[in-house]
């Protein structure tokens, strides 16, 4: 007994090591700018920040005219601000905290950024925006509309959703909105309420009702700290609780939220009032710039192809424009004649579609290449799902939990797929909350260890030296352990070595073995109905299984704003009843995902997608994103000139 106390003892001491560990991490993290730049103000900063991006020794990144010029206008007022706050704290009592930063309620113009796919957006927030703001606001929110789109943005944005409270079956009414529980404002507080600056990213794939929703609740957050009229929430200098700096970028030529009459640029007979509200803030935002060259794209047929699509009313494509396009086509007798290579060629390669059912089977595919490539044993998990409605095991109602099994949309299954495809060293997206706010919806990681049930370890012991390629687990694992991307934090305790038992984990011991961003995700149960097309009786059903798809296995919503390295496979198979519109937008979506067109590989190119691609962008968009911003964009350039004049911005 003695020896076991001994051993808590330990593991409690451990584990706050293992805390203070995160700590540090975490405390690094916030500094990046050293005290003495940040004394000489936004301006010095963002200059000393795109100097050192341009002189970085391994991946350099120059900034063009048009980026030079953005940032210049984004730091224009912060500049002016901070001039006008040195100077009133020049007094007794000025700390060094008070001096450089600013307070959070200067309702300074609102900025948005409108650019196609691969035009430098998101390098231009990462490596000078975000971090001149994290220098002179204590509190930063970094948002986009899902979850993937946030961690293309920044490790610690967070979706639009989260941030103001709202899940997804709330009400978006305005009489609903009020900071309804104490762990609600405690949310609010923990984000929102102490903020600066707030950066929303893919813009344009955010209902308008979900922005009101979130200004509205944001002003309340902050109404106190910050003595705010909430009447007066969607006037232009007050949006988001008066936050001083606010800026949204996106692309209106991307998919629109779901519904598309949800959007920002959707007509606005028959929405409602809180559609209105956040369509008109949107509309009336200060500063519109709008990016035109592309920075994404090696290759000059690409450009050509994807800025003809891009213009109003369409245009037609060159002949050797088309016959570059159709070299992307997979050679199917190629493909049949030698499948292997094929899998050898494009392993890592990320595979797109519009509809679930393609994505389900990319799953597949992607799996068995990334097993092969790795020489892994592949690993079939299947869901176990249970309806109280069907206990009776005859042939039809096993029959009816095959059908289960073959539902193809995670979205329709509570995120939770009916197969799990795994090997050791496999690259995996998590498909739901698991440990917020790492461990999310669309978090990506590499599997390092499979904890099998009993029955199947002993399964793969007796199978002996020679392992087979693929194998169906009889029960489903324990858990399995995944190494998250650009995620130092430990959530495991580390093990220690014999030699440093008494005095615990050392850093600097080969022996000892910490586990830096390694999570234990378990299966999970969730509930889903079941619509059975024999009878149409809908099924309540209870599903476990694990949370894990392949990485690179996407349907094409969540790869919006991603570059695809190394390449894509893109299947152009199109919805049955999808428009014109969602037709354009589904192409052109998947054509600006890679870098040139020796990095795609397409399924279903035909003289019926070259008609797509010729016919233009859909004319609502473009046509109500011309007459709300045309006349502000080249107001913009006005603004933009005098502020970099002020600040004698040579870059």
């Amino acid at each position: 007994s003695m020896q076991r106390n001994d051993e808590t003892v330990i593991d409690i001491e451990s584990m706050q090591q293992l805390q203070f560990r995160n700590q540090d991490k975490e405390d690094n993290e916030c500094v990046s700018v050293p005290l003495a730049d940040a004394m000489k103000g936004p301006r010095h900063v963002a200059l000393k920040l795109m100097r050192e991006a341009e002189n970085h020794a391994t991946n350099p990144v120059h900034f063009n005219e048009e980026q030079s010029t953005i940032i210049a206008t984004c730091i224009y007022p912060l500049e002016q601000a901070w001039q006008q706050h040195i100077a009133k704290q020049h007094s007794a009592d000025a700390t060094l905290e008070s001096l450089h930063f600013l307070p959070n309620d200067l309702g300074l113009p609102r900025v948005l950024i409108i650019g196609g796919g691969g035009c430098g957006k998101t390098t231009m927030m990462q490596i000078v925006l975000v971090p001149v703001l994290k220098t002179f606001f204590r509190k930063v929110v970094l948002t986009a509309p899902s979850n993937r789109a946030a961690r293309g943005f920044d490790h610690t944005a967070k979706t639009l959703h989260s941030v103001s409270g709202m899940k997804p079956q709330d009400s978006m009414r305005t009489s609903s909105l009020h900071i309804k529980t104490d762990q609600m404002r405690k949310r609010l507080d923990a984000n929102q309420t102490h903020a600066g600056a707030w950066i929303h990213d893919e813009a344009l794939q955010t209902g308008a009702s979900l922005w009101n929703a979130a200004a509205l609740r944001t002003t309340y957050a902050r109404e106190i700290h910050y003595r705010l009229d909430p009447t007066r929430y969607a006037k232009n200098n007050e949006t988001m609780g008066r936050i001083s700096f606010l800026l949204l970028c996106g692309d209106h030529l991307q998919l629109p939220p779901v519904p598309k009459s949800s959007g920002f640029l959707a007509p606005m007979e028959n929405a409602s009032d809180e559609h209105k509200a956040g369509a008109s803030m949107f509309n009336n935002i200060h500063y519109v710039f709008e990016m035109e060259t592309m920075m994404r794209f090696k290759d000059p047929v690409l450009v050509a192809i994807l800025q003809k699509m891009r213009k109003p009313g369409g245009d037609k494509l060159t002949e050797e424009e088309w016959e570059a396009l159709l070299q992307t086509e997979i050679d199917v007798l190629q493909l049949e004649k030698d499948p292997e290579a094929f899998l050898r060629d494009t392993h890592g390669w990320f595979e797109t579609c519009y509809l679930w059912s393609v994505v389900s089977m990319a799953c597949y595919t992607r799996a068995i290449a990334s097993a092969r490539y790795h020489k892994q044993t592949l690993f079939f998990s299947q869901a176990v799902d249970y309806s109280e409605q069907a206990c009776h095991l005859d042939a039809q109602t096993i029959e009816t939990y095959k059908q289960m099994l073959a539902v193809p949309s995670a979205a329709t299954t509570s995120r939770l797929p009916g197969m799990v495809l795994l090997h050791i060293g496999m690259r995996v997206r998590i498909t739901t909350q698991v440990l917020p706010p790492w461990a999310v919806q669309d978090a990506t990681g590499t599997i390092m260890e499979i904890e099998a049930s009993a029955v199947d370890r002993r399964n793969v012991s007796s199978s002996g030296t020679h392992p087979a390629s693929e194998m169906r687990l009889t029960e489903l694992p324990l858990g399995v352990y995944v190494k998250l991307d650009n995620c130092d934090r430990e959530f495991l305790p580390p093990l220690v070595c014999s030699k440093h038992q008494v005095c615990g984990f050392s850093r600097d011991c080969a022996h000892c073995r910490a586990f830096e961003g390694w999570v234990l995700i378990e299966p999970i149960t969730r509930t889903w109905t079941f619509t059975d097309p024999r009878s149409n009786g809908v099924l309540k059903v209870a599903r476990t299984q694990l949370p894990l798809m392949p990485a690179e296995a996407c349907p094409l919503y969540s790869l919006q704003g991603a570059t695809c390295d190394p390449g894509l496979i893109a299947h152009l198979v199109m919805p049955r009843r999808a428009d014109e519109d969602i037709k354009w937008l589904i192409v052109y979506v998947m054509l600006s995902r890679v870098r040139r067109l020796a990095n795609l590989k397409c399924v279903g190119l035909n003289t019926k997608i070259r008609k797509i691609i010729e016919g233009g962008p859909p004319a609502m968009l473009a046509e109500n994103f011309e007459n709300k911003f045309r006349a502000k964009i080249s107001n913009t350039q006005e603004a933009a000139a005098a502020a970099k004049a002020y600040l004698k911005w040579q870059t």
